[in-house]
């Protein structure tokens, strides 16, 4: 289980996903009624959005190289996942998440990295945001 990290809502299929620290993502089908275990991904999950095309994006570190790490799902299926790997800095982790249409992916991290796609992730640039303290 875990502590739960973020929640997205489909705006075409009203499918809810919620992301927990542990990986393990759950989907409710029915406005948040009841829940089921849709995956458990090799990470921490701290970001999640879904794209008008259904397809959904988490983000947070890797458990394996504990690296900043985004995942796609399949089109409407959030029981398959693949793994985007845009960071290979050990220690960075990604804390949110955001695209509109399943193409256009903005993804926020530590250290003030912001890294954006174009193409659904399959290509990435990062960029580094001063921060206020």
């Amino acid at each position: 289980q875990g502590k739960l990290t973020d929640i997205a809502i489909s705006s075409s299929t009203m499918m809810i996903l919620s992301a927990s620290e542990s990986g393990q993502l759950y989907a409710s089908n029915n406005n948040g009624l009841t829940w089921y275990n849709a995956v458990i991904l090799p990470a921490k999950i701290y970001g999640i959005t879904i794209g008008s095309n259904d397809i959904a994006f988490a983000v947070g570190q890797s458990n394996i190289t504990k690296s900043a790490v985004v995942f796609a799902s399949s089109r409407g299926d959030y029981r398959v996942w693949k793994i985007l790997t845009i960071s290979s800095l050990y220690g960075s982790q990604l804390n949110g998440v955001s695209s509109f249409d399943g193409i256009n992916i903005i993804a926020a991290g530590s250290n003030g990295l912001v890294y954006r796609s174009t193409n659904s992730g399959k290509l990435w640039s990062s960029k580094i945001v001063s921060t206020c303290q």
